[in-house]
Order: C-alpha cells, then sequence, then structure tokens
C-alpha cells in the first residue's frame, strides 16, 4: 500500500512541476519533527506490548527501535504524498488560501 501511495502521488511532482522534492530542507523540517513524535510513540507502545506488528505481514527488518521498516516508512511517505496532493491543488486553484 506504502508504493501505491507514494506512486499515486508522486507522479504529481514531475506532471505539474512542483518542486517539492528539490525544497529538501523544507520537506524534512516539514515532516521529520511528526514523524519522530509518531516514531517515538510507536517505539513507546511496542516497548510495552500495548500494540505490536504482525510478522507475517512485514518484511521483518528493524532498523529503528524495534520496529518494522513499514511503520517507519509509513510516516514519511504518507506525509509526502499529502504535501504532493496539496501543492498540486494549489498549483491548479491558485487562489485557494492554506
Amino acid at each position: 500500500m506504502l508504493i501505491f501511495t507514494l506512486f499515486g502521488s508522486l507522479w504529481l511532482e514531475f506532471f505539474f512541476r512542483l518542486s517539492v522534492f528539490k525544497q529538501i530542507r523544507r520537506l524534512s523540517l516539514t515532516i521529520l519533527p511528526f514523524a519522530g513524535l509518531y516514531i517515538g510513540w510507536d517505539a513507546f507502545a511496542t516497548h510495552f506490548k500495548d500494540w505490536g506488528f504482525d510478522p507475517k505481514q512485514t518484511i521483518n527488518i528493524k532498523p529503528i527501535f524495534n520496529l518494522p521498516v513499514e511503520e517507519i516508512a509509513f510516516f514519511l511517505i504518507v506525509p509526502s504524498a499529502a504535501i504532493l496532493t496539496i501543492e498540486a491543488v494549489l498549483h491548479i486553484k491558485k487562489n485557494w488560501k492554506v
């Protein structure tokens, strides 16, 4: 699903020439603080067994805080897709206020 989410919005970057990924500092400052909070929350919750991840449904690569790589990618890909979508709409609807 993450791949579909990524490619479902990635084309917007090129089709509308949005330059979202050319502004990597801005994108990072938008996504990384919140991703860090949610990854920290996930690490806390899984450490105390409030929830977990089924190894049959994950790649089982755990690079950070014993979290599956898919969980970490989720907090990077979904916000990127949302930003691309918003930027594409703003490109088309120039009079919309954000």
